[in-house]
């Protein structure tokens, strides 16, 4: 969900060249670019979202769509 959150917000995949076997790497080991670099215009929040839910390790991820859902709804003020 994280990679295609990415694509939406910026047009490309996290890791968008090499060959299959460069970019499986890529996606294991590397960050990719910031969406702040890439977006200026992307809130904050949404920017730190999106970089944890393509966290490395899956303790790191939001726990569920619920849980993005719900830091989005509060993040644009939806929850109040």
């Amino acid at each position: 969900l994280g990679a295609v959150f990415y694509f939406l917000l910026t047009g490309r995949p996290p890791f968008p060249d090499g060959p299959p076997a460069e970019k499986r790497r890529r996606h294991s080991w590397e960050e990719p670019a910031r969406l702040e670099h890439l977006r200026p215009d992307v809130p904050p929040f949404v920017a730190a979202l999106v970089h944890q839910m393509l966290a490395k390790y899956p303790d790191l991820r939001p726990a569920s769509a619920g849980e993005v859902a719900a830091r989005l709804d509060a993040g644009t003020g939806a929850a109040e």
